[in-house]
């Protein structure tokens, strides 16, 4: 059980599947399960090689007032973004009750 003040860490690997190099972006939001209410993590630009594989850290310092319960992780891949908004999702996977704040 975490509470307010920790640090919750989610490791992403990747591989790029495709014949050319690639820039994307990763995203990751902490879901909270019962309210559906969403923590976005910055995203993070990244360039990797055709056949390369990598990972990336996202870090969440969970804040005072955070919503207690279970919370599920998603990350998702994005082709690109506009601004500080994503667009042409190429994947996505949710860890369902990853953690639970108390």
């Amino acid at each position: 059980m975490a509470k307010s003040g920790d640090e919750i860490k989610v490791k992403v690997y990747f591989k790029n599947k495709g014949t050319s190099s690639h820039r994307f972006y990763l995203g990751c939001t902490m879901r909270h399960k019962s309210s559906g209410h969403d923590y976005d993590l910055p995203m993070k630009d990244n360039w990797e090689s055709a056949g390369g594989t990598g990972n990336e850290t996202f870090k969440w310092d969970i804040p005072s007032g955070a919503l207690t319960g279970s919370y599920n992780v998603i990350t998702a891949v994005w082709e690109g973004k506009t601004g500080t908004t994503p667009f042409n999702r190429l994947d996505t996977k949710t860890n369902s009750s990853a953690f639970s704040i108390e």
